[in-house]
């Protein structure tokens, strides 16, 4: 559990234990036995319609469909990544745009770009990249937000959402140099700042 609010309102936020779910990752996608990490190896595994077939994607286990939830990546010296959630019913097999019009909810490093999946897509310029993104979803509330996890700073918010099937955490870690994999860490203590999430 992690606090959420101001310090004259304070209240327990449920911390997400993502688990990567294998059988959606794109077939040149590598998942670590435990399901924390996953990373591009090329290697092709076996195709299947629960995969990605066009985009480095993978899906955690668990969905949300009410309630608060947050959980971090490990996205060190990466030079690519998306991460955030998607909508169950986001095509999968299709190259489509990924962007809130068709389900994508995600903050993103591409070329030197960070950004969010607004339609179109918002260019974000930030003082301190990430080391690790903190995402975070309420689903009554409509909103589903970004943070620099190690500086608990606000990166960006979507927000006015009708949210009305589930959300599924979606990670990719590209293809791009250097091929680190990306992390689901656990959240530590100090994630219960109540200035990490407002």
């Amino acid at each position: 559990m992690i606090y959420e609010g101001t310090q004259s309102n304070t209240y327990l936020l449920s911390t997400a234990n993502v688990i990567l779910d294998p059988r959606t990752a794109q077939r040149n996608l590598t998942v670590s036995e435990d399901g924390k990490q996953a990373r591009f190896s090329g290697r092709l595994l076996p195709d299947s319609p629960l995969r990605f077939s066009n985009w480095y994607g993978i899906l955690g286990k668990e969905s949300f469909s009410s309630g608060r939830h947050y959980y971090e990546v490990q996205v060190g010296a990466k030079t690519c990544y998306v991460v955030g959630f998607v909508k169950e019913s986001v095509e999968r097999m299709k190259n489509i745009q990924k962007n809130t019009e068709n389900g994508f909810l995600v903050f993103k490093l591409v070329t030197k770009d960070y950004n969010v999946s607004t339609t179109p897509d918002t260019s974000l310029s930030l003082n301190d990249p990430p080391k690790k993104v903190g995402a975070y979803v309420d689903y009554e509330r409509g909103q589903v937000s970004f943070y620099n996890a190690d500086t608990r700073s606000h990166i960006y918010s979507f927000t006015g959402y009708n949210f009305s099937e589930k959300l599924y955490p979606v990670v990719n870690p590209c293809s791009a140099l250097p091929l680190d994999p990306l992390i689901i860490s656990p959240v530590t203590p100090a994630a219960a700042s109540p200035a990490c999430l407002l």
